[in-house]
């Protein structure tokens, strides 16, 4: 009974281990074109970058309407017109008017994922109501191309892009906690590969039987609710009130 609890336990946790490295992906920011990844590797965007108080990309053009464009320069502010210091710029224009409206500052950036996405989002103070997102997609064939998927739907003010680059690719490897959880992913296969050849060839089992330590395995996903409800009622244990 004790080495069933203990396994049920290491099983459990080692489930949970691998689900959070999964899921919970992130790049921690150094700076403000640059982020380090779970795998250890850099993210740096300043091959990208213009000195020069220009932005490296200008004129990108909306999808959705030649009336609108944008400006964005990784790393180093730039100004263009209205938009003083800044990392994005909304470009409007409208006949023989043009506006510039400020959409992201360089201090302001930050990368997190959505799901295995990598993104860096800038936003501005002076304009609350408008950002930009731009995904980071990983080509090792392409040295830096930026373009424009318009606003999200529906519209909340934030302004969607996709750089494909060689500068955006995890190129590390796996993380520790990838390489731990395909190794017990593996020894967990071989396991029970052996264990039902026993069950088989040198115990004569047959049916569910032939799977080793049958009853262990059919309590794992008790076990599994057991826990999730311990988690979720804060550890608090239900009992009947003495009668």
């Amino acid at each position: 009974m004790l080495q069933f609890t203990f396994g049920c336990s290491g099983v459990c946790i080692l489930l949970i281990l691998c689900s959070s490295n999964v899921l919970a992906k992130s790049c921690t920011k150094k700076s403000a074109c640059s982020c380090l990844t779970d795998s250890g590797h850099l993210i740096d965007l300043n091959p990208l970058a213009k000195k020069d108080g220009t932005p490296a990309y200008a004129d990108i053009i909306d999808p959705n309407g030649q009336a609108d464009a944008y400006a964005w320069n990784p790393c180093n502010a730039f100004t263009l017109n209205d938009c003083n210091n800044v990392a994005v710029c909304h470009e409007i224009i409208s006949g023989p008017i043009f506006q510039y409206i400020p959409i992201g500052t360089q201090d302001s950036a930050e990368f997190s994922y959505d799901g295995d996405q990598l993104q860096i989002a800038y936003s501005d103070k002076q304009n609350a109501e408008q950002k930009a997102v731009i995904n980071l997609v990983c080509d090792k064939s392409v040295h830096g191309d930026l373009t424009s998927l318009g606003q999200d739907i529906p519209p909340t003010g934030t302004f969607l892009f996709e750089l494909k680059s060689k500068y955006v690719c995890d190129s590390s490897g796996l993380s520790v906690g990838s390489i731990l959880c395909i190794g017990f992913v593996s020894l967990l296969f071989l396991y029970i590969l052996i264990g039902i050849l026993v069950q088989i060839f040198i115990r004569k089992e047959s049916g569910k039987r032939v799977i080793p330590n049958h009853d262990f395995w059919v309590a794992v996903p008790v076990y599994i609710k057991d826990g999730t409800r311990f988690v979720i009622g804060r550890g608090k244990v239900r009992t009947y009130d003495a009668i």
